[in-house]
């Protein structure tokens, strides 16, 4: 079997694929991700006959399934229930298990949301820091930074405003 490795997901329509027998393609959603299934195509589906390819979705130290739901359609497709949606954490893997001939090919669509927060991108406090200043603050050239009232509604303007975190170490109290 050849496994690919698991992806962080990013956000929007993600697509996997499968070609060829014993593949399984896998992602991985964050803690702050939903998975929401969108399309399901497996060209070797035919009305009666079992799919070459499945999902399975591992969460919380179980492997699981989401219910079917047949479609006779031109292409051949099947589906799985309209709107299901997992949230993470959780690892999506797309399963190829038969494969006759082997010319056929199938993809797995999911809509993912929100991104991944990029974790070298956040700031850290950890206990015992000492004092430390957190403030926003707001520019419109990206040159001169003035403090960003927290909270704030910021309203139409005819420039762009570009908005950072500053962080302080050893800040007076």
């Amino acid at each position: 079997m050849s496994v690919a490795s698991a992806a962080l997901a990013q956000e929007g329509i993600v697509t996997l694929t499968c070609k060829g027998p014993s593949v399984t393609n896998e992602i991985q959603i964050t803690q702050q991700q939903t998975a929401k299934f969108r399309t399901w195509f497996d060209s070797s589906y035919q009305s009666g006959n079992t799919p070459a390819t499945r999902f399975e979705i591992q969460k919380d130290g179980k492997t699981f399934a989401p219910p079917l739901i047949n479609f006779d359609t031109p292409q051949n497709s099947r589906a799985y229930t309209p709107d299901f949606i997992i949230a993470g954490p959780a690892t999506i893997r797309f399963v190829s298990e038969t494969w006759t001939p082997p010319d056929q090919v199938a993809f797995l669509s999911l809509d993912i949301q929100p991104a991944p927060f990029p974790p070298d991108r956040a700031v850290t406090v950890g206990a015992y820091s000492g004092n430390v200043r957190v403030t926003m603050e707001v520019s419109a050239d990206l040159v001169n930074w003035t403090a960003a009232v927290n909270g704030q509604i910021y309203t139409n303007s005819p420039d762009a405003r570009f908005f950072r975190i500053k962080l302080e170490k050893n800040a007076a109290p």
